[in-house]
C-alpha cells in the first residue's frame, strides 16, 4: 500500500487542479464542494436563525441538488420532498399579518378538530436575509471545501493502488 502526501498550499493552485481534470469530474467535483458549502454555512445559518428549537421547520432546512447537467446547482433552503415539511418555512416566510381562511370556504380539520379560520402569524422569519448575509461566509469556506474533498479523493484513490 502507497502513502500519498499531498500538500496543497494556495488557492490558485487547486483551482489549477480543477481546471486540468476533465469536464464530467469538474462537475462531480464542484457539485461536491458546492453540497459541503452549503450545509455547512448556509443550512447551519438557517437553522440557528429559525423562531423555534425543534420541530418540523428546522428538519425542513437543507440542501437541495440541481438536476442541470452543464451546470453544478445546489440550492439551500426548505426541502419539499420526501419526509420533510418544507412548506413550513414557506409559510413563516411568507405569512399575512391577518387571519386566514381555507380556499372555497371549507372548514379545516386539524387533530380531529374543525376550524373555520387560522390566526395570524407571529413569529415572523427573514429567511432571505440570513442567506444574503452569509454569501461571505460560504465563499471563504468554497476553498476549504476543495481541498477536503480532493485530499478525501487522493486518499481514497491510495488506498485502492
Amino acid at each position: 500500500m502507497n502513502d500519498v502526501d499531498i500538500r496543497l498550499v494556495g488557492d490558485e493552485q487547486l483551482l489549477q487542479i480543477i481546471r486540468g481534470l476533465d469536464v464530467k469530474t469538474q462537475h462531480v467535483v464542484l457539485k461536491r464542494v458546492l453540497r459541503d458549502t452549503a450545509q455547512k454555512t448556509f443550512v447551519r445559518a438557517l437553522r440557528r436563525e429559525s423562531p423555534v428549537r425543534t420541530g418540523n421547520l428546522k428538519r425542513s432546512m437543507g440542501h437541495v441538488t440541481g438536476k442541470n447537467r452543464r451546470v453544478a446547482t445546489v440550492f439551500a433552503g426548505p426541502r419539499m420532498g420526501g419526509s420533510h415539511k418544507g412548506y413550513v418555512a414557506n409559510i413563516l416566510d411568507h405569512a399575512k399579518d391577518n387571519r386566514r381562511f381555507p380556499k372555497e370556504a371549507k372548514a379545516l380539520r386539524w387533530n380531529g378538530r374543525y376550524y373555520k379560520s387560522v390566526g395570524p402569524i407571529r413569529k415572523k422569519t427573514n429567511f432571505k436575509q440570513v442567506i444574503l448575509n452569509t454569501i461571505p461566509e460560504a465563499q471563504e469556506h468554497q476553498f476549504k471545501a476543495i481541498r477536503t474533498i480532493i485530499e478525501r479523493e487522493i486518499r481514497k484513490y491510495a488506498k485502492r493502488a
